[in-house]
């Protein structure tokens, strides 16, 4: 190693000599090695004499191929000897020139093989993507066709809520289909991101036959991006398309999908990489990237229109409903008042147990119909009593029935121990009214039913929807 160290000493110091151009010794003892090596130096013009050290450098280090080299200084040290022994300083600066001319030779060679063995491997990972680009699945997908799409906010369930992804599908593959997985963009047009952007599939329960139809209400995953959605958010549509399929057996019947992952990495790779066969799968892409487009304009225009299309006719048939209940509660009232409380009072009289409560009601039946028992609700106030005594419900099955245009008198014995027995005993200003909530026939059959509530519901939130849709396909120009 010492001698190693002798050789990097006279490498860096500038000694100065005189003469012919002499040469290196490189055989002789330390002292005489050291010596040649300076006067070699100094025998060379000023502008060389860096490139002298910088040529024993090189030829010191031109055998390193490994560190196990690197600690093998005594041979290091002959192989520096060998090559300068008996040279010039001209000499030596070209054997180095030519040494490091072969390295950077190899260099670019090894830089130009990493290049080819990378770009080879780009070859293989873009043939390897662009096998997912598989029309006959896509077209096969297209066969199991998403009809609607609807992402509708709910209460209940986990956080407070409950949505649903509302979807009607049908088979037309010719196929069975057991499980089917989507692809789902609920979006505003007009924004560049979509408020989701996620797949998720669904194992169908005894399958879908080939020309069935069927309609799901499916529950997203609420931890994800479908439990970020803004419930404020009135003008977001969704979108839903079939990217795989699964028959009766569980197998893929569409393979392999391209993700999108894959999809923007395939786009990158085409356009560093240069081979036979790229125009062909850039043609591939491009065609696969346009029907992406296609799709998700056209869906956004038919989900869209559709959805408002349900919400107008939802919005008429409550309209009408509402009407019709209404003219049925009017007819059924009007039947109802036909059926007249004449007189009416509440009062107290001696029993054997004590005072009995009376209900004391004349009737007349101006209906067209034999009455077989009425149902009535009694009020018992006072004047100036903001809340009444009393207002319970009682009825009354008529012996014999009460024919139309009959007048009766009817003294009811309420429940003493109900909440009857609670009106007060000493109020002589007490006044009781009655009036009549339902009537049956002598067969027990309801008459002139009062309709409550609707069977078609219509919303404020549905209304601002529907009035939010309207306005994006107006902004959209969608007819």
């Amino acid at each position: 190693m010492w001698k190693l160290i002798v050789i990097a000493v006279s490498i860096t110091f500038f000694l100065s000599g005189c003469g012919r151009e002499p040469t290196v010794n490189a055989k002789g003892t330390d002292e005489e090695q050291q010596a040649s090596i300076e006067r070699v130096k100094e025998s060379l013009p000023e502008d060389q004499r860096d490139d002298f050290e910088e040529a024993m450098k090189t030829l010191l280090f031109a055998d390193i191929e490994s560190l196990r080299d690197i600690t093998d200084s005594d041979g290091m040290v002959r192989r520096l000897q060998d090559r300068i022994d008996g040279k010039t300083g001209t000499e030596i600066i070209a054997e180095a020139e030519q040494i490091a001319s072969k390295r950077e030779e190899r260099r670019r060679q090894m830089e130009a093989d990493r290049k080819e063995r990378e770009r080879q491997q780009a070859i293989q990972e873009i043939e390897e993507i662009a096998a997912k680009l598989n029309p006959a699945a896509e077209e096969l997908c297209a066969k199991f066709i998403v009809r609607r799409s609807l992402f509708r906010h709910g209460s209940g369930g986990l956080m407070g809520r409950r949505n649903s992804i509302d979807l009607v599908v049908s088979n037309e593959t010719g196929r069975p289909v057991s499980r089917v997985y989507f692809h789902a963009l609920l979006l505003t047009p007009g924004r560049a991101v979509p408020w989701v952007d996620d797949e998720f599939n669904y194992s169908i329960p005894g399958g879908l036959e080939p020309g069935e139809t069927a309609e799901w209400s499916l529950r997203p995953n609420m931890f994800g991006s479908w439990g970020n959605v803004d419930e404020e958010r009135n003008d977001a549509v969704l979108i839903v398309r079939t990217v795989g399929l699964d028959g009766p057996d569980g197998e893929s019947m569409t393979g392999e999908r391209l993700s999108d992952y894959e999809r923007n990495r395939l786009t990158s790779l085409l356009e560093s990489v240069e081979f036979d066969g790229a125009y062909n799968i850039k043609a591939s892409l491009q065609s696969y990237e346009d029907m992406l487009d296609r799709w998700k304009d056209a869906a956004m225009r038919r989900v869209a229109l559709d959805e408002i299309t349900l919400l107008e006719q939802r919005r008429a048939a409550f309209a009408d409903e509402q009407q019709r209940i209404e003219a049925a509660r009017s007819r059924a009232e009007s039947e109802l008042s036909k059926f007249i409380v004449e007189r009416s009072r509440f009062y107290w009289q001696d029993g054997v147990l004590g005072d009995e409560p009376v209900i004391d009601v004349t009737l007349r039946n101006d209906t067209s119909h034999s009455i077989g028992r009425f149902y009535a609700i009694g009020v018992l106030s006072s004047p100036g009593r903001e809340k009444p005594w009393l207002e319970e419900s009682f009825n009354y099955s008529i012996r014999g029935g009460m024919e139309p245009g009959e007048s009766q008198q009817f003294k009811l014995a309420p429940n003493r121990y109900s909440e009857w027995g609670g009106a007060p005993k000493d109020h002589p200003d007490m006044i009781f009214t009655v009036s009549i909530e339902r009537l049956d026939d002598a067969d027990g059959n309801r008459l002139f039913e009062i309709v409550e509530g609707a069977t078609i519901e219509w919303t404020e939130q549905d209304a601002a929807r529907l009035e939010a849709l309207q306005t994006l396909a107006t902004e959209q120009g969608w007819d």
